[in-house]
């Protein structure tokens, strides 16, 4: 088991569960805004794949498969730092995100073997 927090200072963290706690480690190189939410989802048993917004505005991705690979960002849509990211797996090898731009529209991205542009879900405006 896993949790993840960005602290005062920027810097995302893991920690976990493996018979014990083990304390918190510095996630990558990329630095986020304080207390932006973390987004975990868990494809398999030895996959996992963790969203935020960036205080670029785009969403980034973190992924661990054995080891952790560092922040990489998701094409280029813009979103208010702090968003939420919404994240679904339909199966090992799909995912699905969602997050509500500064339009107030709902925006969707996939993934399957690589990621795909971002674009809005309907017109409807939250």
């Amino acid at each position: 088991m896993d949790v993840f927090a960005v602290g005062r200072d920027g810097v995302p963290r893991v920690a976990w569960w493996h018979g014990e706690w083990n304390d918190w480690q510095p996630l990558g190189t990329y630095a986020f805004a304080p207390r932006t939410p973390i987004t975990a989802l868990s494809r398999d048993s030895d996959w996992m794949d963790i969203f935020a917004v960036g205080t670029d505005g785009v969403v980034r991705v973190a992924w661990w498969h054995g080891n952790w690979n560092d922040w990489q960002p998701i094409y280029s849509q813009k979103f208010q730092p702090g968003t939420v990211v919404a994240a679904q797996s339909r199966n090992d090898d799909q995912m699905d995100l969602f997050a509500v731009g500064a339009d107030g529209r709902v925006y969707s991205n996939w993934w399957h073997g690589e990621w795909h542009e971002w674009f809005p879900v309907g017109t409807h405006v939250f």
